[in-house]
């Protein structure tokens, strides 16, 4: 089940920056006329940096579980992850760029810690390789998670703007259970075809 966990972790990533790119051109659209936006912009140009690399780095640790970044390409973000990612474009696109910011909230607020992290490689016997991804985000989550929470803290947000953040995290929140209740379904392993059917 991991590299099939690795492969929508990876969609997950990937889409994450699109969204964050799209909330970024909407913040510099809106910017001249709105002071969040225009501290959003500033907040989403630096954190684009940071996380653009990411997707990448979970097709390396695909490779060393035998999946070949080709094939993870080859496949498509399964229903649960485009319901993941999909209305928070929406919410950026016709309310407000900030709503980008209860998604990556969730997404980045409680990582697992790099002892959790250890007894899941040590249960699966797959190699620290595999993990790579996962360890280093439990290093830098917390770091992104208090910068995070610090902007939210600070940015004079009204109330439209302030529902649409917890809008936002709210449904990330349902919507990651669900991408996890796929993972474990029957037909998981279908919905992501080749490149997990050969490791297994």
């Amino acid at each position: 089940m991991f590299p099939s966990f690795l492969i929508r972790a990876y969609w997950v990533a990937r889409a994450s920056v699109g969204l964050m790119e799209a909330a970024l051109r909407r913040a510099r659209t809106l910017a001249p006329a709105d002071a969040v936006s225009t501290r959003l912009a500033q907040y989403y140009e630096r954190h684009l940096a940071e996380e653009r690399d990411h997707p990448g780095w979970l097709l390396a640790d695909l490779e060393t579980l035998g999946v070949d970044r080709s094939r993870t390409l080859s496949t498509v973000p399964t229903p649960a992850i485009a319901v993941l990612v999909g209305p928070h474009h929406v919410w950026v696109e016709s309310g407000h760029p900030v709503a980008a910011l209860g998604h990556l909230a969730v997404l980045e607020g409680h990582p697992p810690s790099a002892r959790e992290l250890e007894r899941v490689r040590e249960r699966t016997g797959l190699s620290h390789e595999a993990f790579r991804f996962l360890r280093a985000h439990a290093e830098i989550d917390p770091h992104h998670a208090a910068d995070l929470f610090g902007l939210l803290d600070e940015l004079p947000l009204d109330r439209v703007q302030s529902s649409l953040v917890g809008l936002s995290a709210l449904h990330t929140v349902g919507a990651v259970a669900g991408v996890f209740e796929e993972l474990i379904g029957d037909d998981s392993i279908a919905l992501v075809p080749a490149a997990v059917a050969e490791v297994q």
